[in-house]
């Protein structure tokens, strides 16, 4: 059972203005969307969620705009390919528990008023909310920058007069995700005492899958501190069969891929780590980083492409 949930919801938005200009913005805005929904995904214990009814009325303004600006959003049909991403991440939509007998409002800060326009699965979220152990999260895919004027967000819930603020962070892209997730999920440990993967050390052992000596942490006692600097940004996927606790990272230094080994339930959150090359010969380990999942692959390179 994952020490932390984050639970995280997708914000359509239902005024299009200045989002789909051109075919090339309406490329680039899906590339992001998609990306920000499979690194989200991808986060051990996430819980990824939506409102049905928000998304419907998302898509009867695209298929207007389209009509209208004569652009066709994408090389595909947008709401076909976005149904198709949210089937496969096995995205939650939260219409049904949605009702509450409470007001809710935001905080406008540029009007220094409150709004009653509020989105859809907001009343799921304050439920759920009441409900989060210490660790857990909930974070709001804001990801065509729109509506909210503050974050975090200011919630207010009225009910028969209690009033309770909730204050809930967005991110709009892949980047503010990415860096969220960085700073706010459990902090990872480096296993500085475990010399199984360091070669000459008395201790390298033999992988048990292969019977070949294990995969060496390039510069040996002296590389740790190097293979511990890339645990922080590394990305796993928890939908992976075998092994959806651990985390991989390409180590620009070495200019290898770097697989960190999640150490069973510890208070620790511990990981040790090693990079995928052959011990001894350094040459690349191509059956290694061909367990890597695909997602993560994607998810490293667009990290790369869009610093």
């Amino acid at each position: 059972m994952p020490a932390q949930t984050i639970h995280a919801y997708i914000h359509f938005p239902e005024n299009l203005d200045d989002h789909f200009d051109s075919r090339e913005q309406s490329q680039k805005i899906i590339e992001n969307f998609h990306m920000v929904i499979d690194l989200a995904d991808c986060e051990f214990g996430s819980v990824l969620y939506y409102s049905t009814s928000n998304k419907d009325v998302f898509f009867e303004n695209i298929n207007t705009y389209q009509e209208l600006s004569k652009i066709n959003i994408g090389t595909y049909d947008l709401e076909t390919y976005i149904n198709y991403l949210f089937i496969e991440n096995k995205i939650l939509s939260v219409d049904e528990n949605n009702t509450t007998n409470c007001k809710i409002k935001v905080y406008n800060s540029i009007s220094d008023s409150l709004d009653d326009n509020v989105p859809n699965f907001f009343p799921y979220l304050i439920k759920q909310h009441k409900t989060l152990l210490e660790a857990d999260l909930q974070i709001i895919l804001n990801l065509f920058n729109y509506f909210f004027s503050q974050n975090p967000i200011m919630i207010i819930e009225n009910c028969n007069q209690n009033v309770t603020n909730y204050n809930i962070p967005y991110v709009t892209d892949f980047k503010e995700l990415d860096d969220w997730l960085q700073n706010n999920r459990l902090e990872r440990n480096f296993n500085h005492t475990d010399t199984r993967h360091i070669e000459n050390s008395g201790n390298h052992g033999k992988d048990k899958r292969t019977g070949k000596p294990k995969s060496p942490i390039l510069g040996g006692v002296g590389g740790r501190e190097n293979a511990e600097s890339f645990l922080k940004k590394a990305v796993g996927d928890k939908r992976s069969h075998s092994n959806p606790e651990d985390v991989i990272n390409y180590d620009t230094v070495k200019q290898e891929f770097i697989w960190y080994e999640y150490e069973n339930d510890n208070p620790q959150n511990q990981y040790h780590g090693y990079h995928l090359v052959e011990a001894f010969t350094y040459k690349r380990d191509f059956e290694g980083i061909s367990r890597i999942p695909k997602r993560v692959i994607k998810i490293l390179e667009y990290r790369e492409k869009n610093q």
